[in-house]
């Protein structure tokens, strides 16, 4: 079975699926004007569900499960984000959570969903932040976050 990696382009506004077994790339979705010729940012994924959750240009959370339409999750105020700019440069998706760092800050965020329905869809259901210590000198300028799946360790 071959591996697939969902992205987004920043030229085109689309959703590209890249089959790594092939190197070959395929446009998946339209997602304009959502994406905003390049101006998401906090791309994450939940493989169990094939979703791919995002930040849109008006800091609001974003997500696609390959249907027909991208759906908003979450508020720049749920999310605590100013309407525009400030954006985390950082996501991931693990524990039926988004987890994003705040921009230029040591604060990592958890936003939690109910899911229902069949199949499952996520419903925004809280956001709670941590002030992460002992990392590297600074506050948080960094890009992509990960977490093992096994241990819990982001």
């Amino acid at each position: 079975m071959a591996s697939t990696h969902t992205s987004s382009s920043k030229d085109s506004n689309q959703i590209y699926e890249v089959n790594v077994a092939t190197q070959t790339a395929t446009s998946v979705f339209n997602a304009q004007p959502i994406i905003g010729n390049g101006n998401s940012n906090a791309f994450a994924y939940d493989t169990a569900r094939d979703q791919f959750f995002f930040i849109a240009p008006n800091n609001t959370l974003q997500y696609w499960d390959r249907g027909t339409a991208l759906v908003t999750l979450a508020s720049n105020t749920d999310l605590g984000l100013p309407a525009s700019g400030s954006q985390p440069a950082n996501a991931t998706f693990y524990a039926n959570a988004y987890w994003y760092f705040t921009e230029g800050t040591n604060t990592l965020n958890k936003v939690s969903f109910t899911y229902g329905g069949s199949p499952e869809r996520p419903t925004f259901a809280a956001k709670e932040s941590f002030t992460v210590t002992g990392g590297p000198g600074g506050a948080n300028t960094f890009g992509d976050i990960a977490v093992n799946k096994l241990t819990g360790v982001l």
